[in-house]
């Protein structure tokens, strides 16, 4: 019962524990990354089932699986950024790794779940169980991080930032998946957008209420680690994750862009009334109409 008691808060509440107050701006931009990242991500997942060229597919999941990890974890870092107390605040940077790490591997194998043609029920819920949990392990991993301080955890709200990252999550990729059943590009993207937003309620929802559950006390030897100011780092935490889903945005553009043109090119040679025939320099057949 060792880690217990030494993951969860038994007894009294301690008399030196430490509050703190948020940066109500930082807040707000750590759910906006979380959408933002969800919604590439989830826009990403399409193409793992209209993708038939396997080393196409694996570069879309992995791309898919980072764009989804380094979102989680960036919401989770701002997350962090906006809270503060009446101290350095400092963070070590191999558990912070170590918990961005978490949720791009997790994320991966969530991400297998859209490679299905006919998902199950039992498929959903392991998804999600599965996404879930990466936040989870994501987000107390990094709190774990935090120097100069002990940290243990409210049973009762320990359990809601549970329930609460297994739900949505799970309701999240559900819709996700759906949205591409749709008949119309709109309904789609509405579909999506939805789904963003309740994933962006999965990653902060359980991350502050994770906050709520933990009592900070002090530790007695000061330890320094990364340390920056907190309004200057989360800007250039959401700058480089907007370029890193700029990326998947602009390629995904090109092809649809290519696929419309083949598909121009397609209708108008099948609707000539001529026959049309095109080899190449070894004399192989490479374009013709039917």
């Amino acid at each position: 019962m060792d880690w217990y008691n030494h993951f969860f808060l038994v007894g009294q509440y301690p008399a030196n524990a430490m509050s703190g107050t948020y940066n109500l701006k930082l807040v707000a931009l750590s759910y906006i990354i979380a959408c933002l990242a969800s919604y590439v991500a989830l826009d990403m997942s399409a193409h793992l089932k209209k993708q038939t060229n396997t080393i196409f597919m694996v570069c879309w999941w992995i791309a898919g699986a980072f764009v989804m990890g380094a979102g989680i974890w960036s919401m989770h870092f701002v997350g962090m950024l906006a809270f503060n107390m009446d101290m350095p605040m400092s963070y070590d940077l191999k558990w912070t790794a170590t918990s961005m790490l978490i949720a791009v591997i997790a994320a991966a194998i969530a991400f297998l779940f859209f490679m299905l043609k006919k998902p199950t029920k039992m498929h959903y819920a392991l998804s999600g169980i599965i996404l879930g949990t990466a936040i989870l392990a994501m987000h107390y991993t990094g709190m774990a991080g935090m120097n100069n301080m002990e940290i243990h955890y409210t049973i009762g709200l320990f359990l809601l930032s549970v329930f609460i990252a297994l739900i949505a999550a799970t309701a999240g990729l559900w819709l996700a998946v759906h949205s591409d059943n749709r008949s119309t590009h709109t309904n789609r993207v509405k579909m999506k957008i939805i789904s963003a937003l309740i994933m962006g309620i999965a990653i902060a929802g359980m991350h502050y209420t994770g906050m709520e559950a933990a009592v900070f006390t002090p530790t007695h030897h000061m330890v320094m680690g990364v340390t920056a100011e907190p309004t200057m780092l989360a800007t250039l935490i959401t700058v480089i994750i907007l370029c890193i889903m700029s990326v998947p945005i602009i390629t995904k553009y090109h092809l649809n862009t290519r696929i419309n043109d083949k598909n121009f090119l397609e209708i108008v040679l099948n609707n000539l009334r001529g026959s049309i025939i095109a080899f190449d320099a070894n004399q192989k057949i490479r374009l013709y109409n039917e």
